[in-house]
């Protein structure tokens, strides 16, 4: 599927074909433009026919192609976490061909990405691109991700992001051990966030409430989670799909019997968070 940037003309040449990929002869022509919810962004409009064509060039103007601005989920009226940024979107030309045997409708799909970041801080990312690229850098154990082309690697960012936000961490400030002799000096400062929480986190919040240590954390995390997502581990696979033995010809191979351990994140990952993951889950009566 193409990608185009948003806000900007796109040109699709549509082959004049039914459902089954036979030809058609239409009499006239028209279209529409529809958004990936399916909303109409573009009313029906005709298209001239030129005798003999067997395609048609389709001319989606700028505003037809302009993501949805930013908006502000709502709990019981009251704004809830960060403004969500669109950062992709879809449209759908649909040509409808008049002929003999009635309207045939043929429609060719595209992908529109923002012209700015897709990497959205709190929303779908701990960091910019940019930054990842210095986190990367300093790493010394990633697998696919020098390979990969900037969409993938983005692409596979924020499926990391939403891995890692699918467990809960307890982060504790570094602190005076003299600190220790105030009463309830435990509770003072220490954060648990249960992974409920990163959809009303703000990006102030993050900055100003925790250590640079958990943000330098979750943020190699991301990028060894993401290098884990685009590298697919062929061992780890069989190990998930319950495999315990195979053997190919004179070479065999031995897993261990028992399930590997699956927190929705790869155990490398799971390294670089080492610490501050909190697996509790706790209970009361309201």
């Amino acid at each position: 599927m193409n990608n185009y940037p948003s806000g900007t003309a796109v040109t699709v040449d549509i082959p004049f074909l039914d459902l089954n990929g036979a030809a058609v002869v239409p009499t006239a022509l028209s279209y529409q433009v529809l958004d990936e919810l399916e909303n109409v962004v573009q009313l029906p409009q005709s298209l001239s026919l030129i005798a003999g064509a067997t395609t048609v060039s389709v001319s989606v103007p700028a505003l037809a192609n302009t993501l949805a601005a930013p908006y502000q989920s709502q709990s019981d009226g009251n704004p809830l976490g960060q403004p969500i940024v669109t950062t992709t979107g879809l449209r759908e030309v649909q040509l409808s061909m008049t002929c003999d045997a009635g309207v045939v409708v043929t429609k060719i799909q595209y992908l529109l990405r923002a012209t700015d970041a897709q990497l959205i801080l709190m929303q779908n990312s701990f960091q910019t691109y940019n930054l990842s690229l210095i986190v990367a850098d300093g790493q010394t154990n990633l697998m696919a991700w020098s390979l990969a082309t900037e969409q993938v690697r983005i692409n596979a960012m924020i499926q990391a992001y939403r891995a890692l936000t699918n467990i809960g961490y307890f982060v504790r400030w570094p602190r005076d051990p003299d600190a220790q002799n105030i009463i309830n000096w435990f509770d003072s400062r220490n954060e648990r966030i249960a992974p409920r929480l990163w959809a009303v986190m703000s990006t102030d919040r993050w900055y100003s409430y925790y250590p640079e240590t958990f943000r330098v954390a979750m943020r190699t995390a991301q990028i060894v989670e993401a290098d884990q997502i685009l590298y697919n581990d062929p061992i780890l696979s069989k190990r998930l799909s319950g495999v315990f033995s195979e053997k190919v010809g004179e070479s065999s191979t031995m897993l261990r019997s028992q399930n590997a351990l699956n927190l929705g994140i790869s155990r490398q990952a799971l390294a670089c968070v080492q610490g501050f993951v909190d697996l509790k889950m706790q209970f009361s009566r309201t």
